[in-house]
């Protein structure tokens, strides 16, 4: 008995240990610089990691957003990198150390020794794919005014409704995850194609409904609070046309979104596994004498 409740307060220890792993992220100093070539801070930077987390999925749909794993500056929690393997992808790099030199034209400062290349970007994302079925057919998304075939549309459920985004160039735009890549992108206020609905009259009475361009029968629910969220529901009534999700206008590789690993919690977990293990082995040896 003292053995099996040694073992239980070793294990408490250790995912106590974990907890507390998990809950203190890490913190990288360096000096920032833009890559446009704006002048390096004269005052070193302090960021923040934050670990990554999987997004919410109820009943094969994205309830809550998920997000990559990224930094943010430490008094201003607003401003988010994620870190980007080349210069040509990032907004800002971290720099070791700057240096200041005297040129003819005056002085000019660099940064020395990269640390990292960021880019500035929202880290919490719906899952997206591509869209590019626009039609005048219910369930579809017709072309919003100022469309355009340089820019790249995509859909994704939000708030139990289908939403049309579009790629975006706004630095403080937001994210979808899309074929396992992070894009910045707009929330476009066009909505689907919406249903006709005729009502099916048998002996004097309405007793149902049907769609008049697609033939479909609209449900007829058993309240108002049992309508579907994104449900296109019939004025007056407690018949909808359930959401048609899009299905026929997406496109996706079948990429899954990125599994991100955090080396730094890796060791920490170890080190309790191994506390754990450590524990055992002292318990035996004392149970020998």
């Amino acid at each position: 008995m003292k053995k099996i409740i040694a073992t239980v307060l070793a294990m408490v220890m250790a995912l106590a240990l974990c907890t507390t792993a998990f809950a203190a992220p890490t913190t990288v100093e360096g000096y920032m610089k833009k890559t446009d070539g704006t002048a390096v801070e004269t005052a070193k930077t302090t960021l923040v990691f934050t670990a990554a987390k999987d997004p919410t999925v109820k009943d094969g749909k994205t309830t809550a957003k998920g997000n990559v794993a990224y930094y943010y500056v430490s008094d201003q929690p607003a401003l988010t990198y994620v870190t980007v393997a080349t210069l040509a992808d990032a907004d800002v790099v971290l720099y070791n150390d700057i240096k200041t030199t005297t040129t003819g034209n005056g002085s000019k400062t660099e940064g020395t020794d990269v640390i990292m290349y960021l880019a500035k970007m929202d880290p919490y994302y719906y899952v997206g794919t591509v869209y590019t079925s626009f039609a005048d057919a219910c369930g579809h998304f017709a072309k919003p005014t100022n469309y355009s075939s340089s820019d790249t549309y995509y859909t994704a459920e939000q708030d139990g409704a289908t939403r049309l985004y579009v790629s975006s160039d706004d630095e403080y735009a937001g994210s979808l995850m899309v074929s396992g890549k992070l894009v910045n992108v707009s929330l476009l206020g066009d909505t689907q194609v919406a249903h006709v609905a005729v009502p099916t009259v048998t002996d004097g009475k309405v007793t149902g409904y049907t769609c008049s361009k697609c033939k479909l029968a609209a449900v007829k629910a058993a309240n108002v609070d049992s309508i579907p969220a994104g449900a296109q529901g019939v004025t007056g009534t407690l018949y909808y046309f359930p959401a048609a999700g899009n299905d026929a206008g997406t496109k996706t590789d079948g990429t899954s979104s990125p599994k991100t690993f955090d080396a730094g919690i890796a060791m920490y977990v170890g080190m309790a596994l191994t506390s754990v293990a450590g524990s055992a082995v002292v318990i035996g040896k004392k149970k020998e004498f």
